[in-house]
């Protein structure tokens, strides 16, 4: 697929599958793949900032540093 923005987006939708199914390891990791794809792309997606909200509310404890790390990288999160 050519279109970097297309790229970014099929990534957030397969995240977004991962996470309704309660897969968040799988949901944070296709997520991180997501935002190398398109930094711009995940950062002003509604879509991919309400994925990256949830697994930065929901992550288990060993996911939790780097949901908090994709949620900077995303501006949902100012600090802690």
């Amino acid at each position: 697929m050519p279109s970097t923005e297309r790229r970014a987006r099929l990534w957030v939708e397969v995240a977004r599958g991962h996470l309704q199914r309660g897969d968040r390891t799988a949901a944070l990791h296709v997520m991180e793949i997501a935002h190398k794809i398109g930094e711009e792309t995940v950062a002003y997606t509604p879509s991919a900032r309400t994925v990256a909200a949830e697994l930065w509310r929901t992550a288990p404890r060993a996911l939790r540093p780097a949901a908090g790390q994709l949620a900077e990288k995303v501006g949902i999160r100012a600090a802690v």
